[in-house]
């Protein structure tokens, strides 16, 4: 159900994802192997999250989240779960409008790529998420020289690795080059 939910989201039916996710609680609620349940219920809020948030309920999504947040500490290994409610947490205060609770939540992202994603690669290509989505939110603001600093970091990144999968995104190199020249040159409206 839970899976299924995420599936729909993706599809852009929100309200078939809700209705999944609100169906899967009380279902993981009453398994016994207490870490698959606290792993599914968080599952299950991420998503309410995401879709709560993706259709203009941002409190309600953040209230999902913050759900999530509190289940994550019964977890011992929370990386990549962590790291969702997150930033779902730090999405929902972009479209709240609250900078600063935006940059605590990537900030706190950055930190569990660096210290609790276990696979190097997989840790980089997240950094450099997060680090774009810094670097959209400070352009929001029309903050371009910390945009500017967030997308240079990102092609420092991108320029001194060259392995698997972030080597291969030559597209994402091309988008990063096309956006330090908007960004450096911004048009007056």
């Amino acid at each position: 159900m839970a899976l299924s939910s995420q599936v729909l989201k993706e599809l852009g039916e929100s309200s078939l994802s809700i209705k999944n996710a609100l169906e899967a609680i009380p279902i993981f609620k009453q398994v016994e192997d207490k870490h698959f349940c606290n792993s599914g219920l968080i599952f299950s809020y991420t998503l309410l999250g995401k879709n709560y948030n993706q259709i203009g309920l941002h409190k309600i999504g953040l209230d999902q989240f913050q759900k999530a947040l509190k289940i994550l500490g019964y977890l011992d290994d929370y990386g990549l779960q962590s790291l969702r409610v997150n930033e779902g947490i730090a999405e929902c205060y972009t479209e709240l409008g609250d900078q600063k609770k935006t940059f605590y939540y990537l900030d706190k992202c950055l930190e569990i790529a660096e210290n609790q994603i276990k696979n190097p690669n997989y840790a980089l290509s997240i950094k450099l998420n997060i680090l774009l989505k810094f670097s959209i939110v400070y352009r929001r603001s029309k903050n371009y020289k910390k945009s500017l600093e967030y997308l240079k970091q990102t092609g420092v990144i991108l320029d001194s690795y060259t392995e698997d999968i972030i080597y291969e995104e030559k597209v994402l190199r091309a988008i990063l080059d096309l956006s330090l020249i908007h960004i450096s040159e911004p048009t007056r409206l």
